[in-house]
């Protein structure tokens, strides 16, 4: 029999390229940019979301410390109008309150001492005008009965003559245009 063919030789592997330690530096250092790139580009972002925070917040500060100044200067507006409410025989003795309003503006001021109403009650504030009175508001005192209304609009000038204190069941009179509790407190404009 003829001798078997003599196997090929095998394929001798290739050498494989010896990756320098120059350029597993450079691989090292690309790869340290690029996640330091991503946490300045993350840390640049939440600051820029901080200071928008920060500038409405400043805003906010602003119009509200504006708003302020505007509410303390009223007692010095030059039309402003001092009114003292007066106890009426239905009043509690020891309560005190008084009005400054700017009839120029139509804001008013309303500071109450001694205002804690019996269990179940509460005191409203009235406007009492050409038409009838006319209701301002529940006045919310805290613990020591000391409160501060303001009223944006107290009401036009013209028809506005007094202030009044009712002293209604908790929650306010029943209607806007009427007090359905005794009358407590009173204050002439100009008088």
């Amino acid at each position: 029999p003829a001798p078997a063919p003599a196997p090929a030789p095998l394929p001798l592997p290739l050498p494989r390229p010896r990756v320098s330690p120059a350029t597993w530096g450079w691989a090292l250092a690309a790869a340290v940019l690029a996640v330091v790139g991503v946490m300045q580009w993350q840390a640049a972002t939440r600051i820029q979301g901080e200071l928008a925070a920060a500038r409405a917040e400043r805003t906010r500060l602003e119009q509200q410390l504006s708003e302020e100044r505007s509410w303390a200067a009223l007692p010095d507006a030059p039309r402003a109008v001092r009114v003292t409410l007066a106890p009426t025989p239905a009043g509690a003795a020891g309560l005190l309150a008084r009005v400054v309003y700017d009839p120029t503006t139509r804001r008013a001021l309303l500071v109450c001492e001694n205002f804690t109403p019996p269990t179940g009650h509460d005191y409203e504030l009235w406007a009492i005008r050409a038409s009838g009175p006319e209701s301002l508001g529940i006045v919310h005192a805290g613990p020591g009965g000391h409160a501060e209304v303001r009223l944006a609009d107290a009401g036009d000038p013209a028809t506005l003559g007094a202030f009044a204190v009712s002293l209604e069941q908790a929650g306010g009179a029943p209607t806007r245009n009427a007090p359905g509790g005794p009358v407590v407190m009173v204050g002439k404009i100009g008088g």
